[in-house]
């Protein structure tokens, strides 16, 4: 274990919770790519959901499931209180919750997410009739109907761990009719903006959020105005308010007031960025504004969510800022900084990828020795991969931002994949550290995370070691 997790203070003993499904089971083989970040979910079509709380979350088909292999129970740690504000520098974490985020984020998929799709397919198959536009059953759920099925598993694991989830289904179904028509057209959103609002506004509020629309008289930052009537009737405007109610559905109340304390989100336009938080205000308020000139995806949400929290377990701005020299250890060499051109992971892939296409290139013009010198290049990169410690350009900007961007990661089903790849294994530290802290002050939350997200599908686990195979060999030539 790094040195650089390694706990300072020390916890007193108290009475554990065991969960079952526990254990320390081998590393996750994570090989989901980090690309394309913001635009994780394609935009297609949402297909034939159906209707009514019978199959949304408590009554999907039951159906008989291979029975999961037995695992030690974990040990849930106790939390700690959040730090006062005003740190200047990051509070340490002990080794329980160190020790506890490494074991829960190396188990492997809770089989409930399989079986819960499962279910729901089959519900799904028996509710579309065959006929001479559909010859044969469907055979996978869009990635609405997945949320549908997780959030039936997040449910049971928030019920378990004493948390509150809100089913997001109910206010997502009318806007989900309206962005994505189930004849397999773009939608077109004829429903006004003020009915996205309302559903946002009355879904937000189960958090203890209140939403609203920025005024002219307020004074806001990166030269964003209020957003006039006609600029929130636009399909990009509705959409956000789609992707923000999508968003907290993954979230539990208490990792969004309790730990980031978010309280209120805000509306603006204007060409600055796509939203950005106001986690510093001496009052303690936690606001979020969410620029409705810009698509505003998933991850975008969780990024600025991570903020908030960020500054709550820091105790301050200035300790995520300059004070937080456990997370700035890890990176090498990378500076922060317009001007930074410090190598991404997200551009490491992109050009592993164009390598490995070169490759298979030359060997399809039987051009061996081509094919091996590239593949020796290949062997490299992978060594070089080993020092990268940002994930995207957008960690250039400042170790704030970086973070963000990692710990964005959290909430979002996919993200362990992305960030515990092994090739990787920056990253991968950095990401721990976040979720350790998280763990610390939240032990139940970062379990509800780690037991409701997805390790990836084997097939694009496959094509990440395709990258590296050392399978070029130069055929010998010459006399015998």
């Amino acid at each position: 274990m790094s040195e650089l997790l390694t706990p300072q203070a020390i916890e007193a003993p108290t009475p554990p919770l065991l969960v079952n499904g526990g254990g320390a089971p081998p590393p996750v083989e994570s090989h989901s790519t980090v690309m394309d970040r913001q635009n994780r979910l394609p935009r297609y079509v949402a297909g034939a959901l159906l209707a009514g709380a019978a199959i949304l979350t408590s009554n999907l088909a039951p159906q008989e499931h291979p029975k999961a292999e037995a695992t030690p129970a974990f040990v849930i740690p106790p939390a700690h209180p959040l730090p006062e504000r005003g740190q200047v520098v990051y509070p340490p974490i002990n080794k329980a919750a160190t020790d506890f985020a490494q074991d829960i984020l190396h188990a492997p998929e809770n089989p409930d997410i399989k079986h819960a799709e499962a279910d729901l397919l089959q519900t799904v198959q028996q509710a579309e009739p065959l006929g001479p536009v559909r010859l044969d059953k469907r055979r996978f759920l869009t990635p609405f109907e997945k949320d549908i099925a997780l959030f039936s598993v997040e449910q049971k694991v928030a019920d378990e761990m004493g948390l509150t989830v809100h089913n997001p289904e109910p206010y997502l179904a009318p806007l989900r009719d309206d962005l994505y028509p189930q004849n397999g057209s773009q939608g077109q959103a004829s429903l006004p903006f003020e009915v996205y609002f309302n559903a946002a506004k009355e879904y937000l509020h189960k958090f203890g959020i209140s939403a609203r629309v920025s005024n002219d008289t307020e004074e806001l930052a990166f030269h964003q105005h209020s957003p006039t009537p006609e600029g929130l009737e636009t399909p990009r405007a509705k959409e956000s308010m789609f992707n923000i109610i999508r968003a907290f559905g993954r979230m539990p109340k208490e990792y969004v007031r309790d730990v980031a304390g978010t309280n209120e989100i805000i509306l603006t336009a204007g060409s600055g960025p796509v939203a950005f938080t106001q986690s510093n205000d001496p009052h303690g308020h936690r606001k979020i504004w969410f620029n409705m000139s810009n698509l505003s995806t998933r991850p975008v949400v969780f990024h600025e969510i991570f903020h908030d929290a960020d500054n709550a377990m820091g105790g301050g701005w200035e300790a995520t800022d300059t004070g937080d020299t456990a997370y700035n250890a890890i990176n090498t060499g990378a500076t922060y900084g317009k001007h930074s051109n410090a190598r991404t992971v997200t551009a490491f892939w992109r050009e592993v990828h164009d390598k490995y296409v070169e490759k298979q290139d030359l060997r399809l013009k039987n051009n061996m020795s081509g094919a091996c010198s590239v593949q020796a290049k290949l062997q490299n990169m992978k060594e070089q991969a080993t020092t990268l410690s940002l994930a995207d350009a957008y960690s250039r900007n400042n170790i704030v931002e970086d973070k963000a961007v990692i710990g964005a990661n959290i909430p979002d089903q996919y993200g362990p994949v992305d960030m515990l790849d092994p090739t990787t294994p920056r990253i991968v530290r950095k990401f721990t550290l976040l979720y350790s802290r998280l763990a610390y002050y939240a032990p139940r939350v970062a379990f509800f995370f780690s037991k409701t997200s997805q390790r990836g599908d084997e097939q694009t686990i496959q094509t990440r070691e395709t990258y590296f195979e050392p399978d070029c060999i130069i055929p010998v030539t010459g006399s015998k």
